[in-house]
């Protein structure tokens, strides 16, 4: 019977921080990961890098083909997104259609090469949503620790969500890497 109690309570607190639809770490288990990253890295002495990445034009989905659909949308591109980090890093649901990655010990190199690989299994895969064929994108933006030694996790995110709306500013579909203030 106590075995059962702690699985339950096991269970529910797993529950807890997974986004039920996509399956992805929730907002709140993702940002604890990264400042527990964060701490790790600094001790460690190497860099923690960052992405937010957007779904591009998501409302359009919603909008013509419903928001179940759109649901269905949502979980394969989480699934592809988790498809391109390595078991150490973390994808987390930050909002509505935008992902947060986490990639301790990642320099913004490495960072960049992960986004652009993230972009390519959005785009080069065609969802079909009833007898529509629609073409996805992701927009992103990266920040890392080796190019901000200095910034707290909340300034990494405000750096990479700048060079985000950059990248959707630039034409969307496309990872663009956040850069010091000149």
């Amino acid at each position: 019977l106590e075995f059962r109690r702690v699985l339950f309570r096991s269970n529910l607190r797993r529950k807890s921080l997974i986004d039920p639809l996509i399956g992805t770490w929730n907002r709140g288990a993702i940002m604890r990961i990264l400042t527990i990253e964060a701490i790790r890295c600094d001790k460690l002495g190497v860099p923690l890098s960052l992405i937010v990445a957007d779904l591009d034009f998501f409302k359009r989905i919603n909008d013509s083909y419903g928001h179940p659909a759109g649901d269905t949308v949502l979980v394969k591109v989480a699934s592809r997104l988790r498809s391109c980090i390595r078991a150490q890093e973390a994808l987390g649901r930050y909002g509505g259609e935008e992902f947060l990655i986490v990639l301790p010990g990642s320099s913004h190199a490495t960072a960049m090469a992960v986004g652009e690989r993230m972009r390519v299994a959005i785009a080069t895969q065609p969802e079909v949503i009833g007898d529509a064929t629609v073409n996805l994108t992701i927009s992103a933006g990266v920040a890392s620790t080796d190019m901000f030694p200095a910034a707290s996790t909340e300034e990494l995110i405000n750096r990479a969500d700048i060079a985000l709306y950059a990248a959707k500013d630039a034409g969307r579909d496309r990872v663009m890497q956040a850069v010091p203030d000149c």
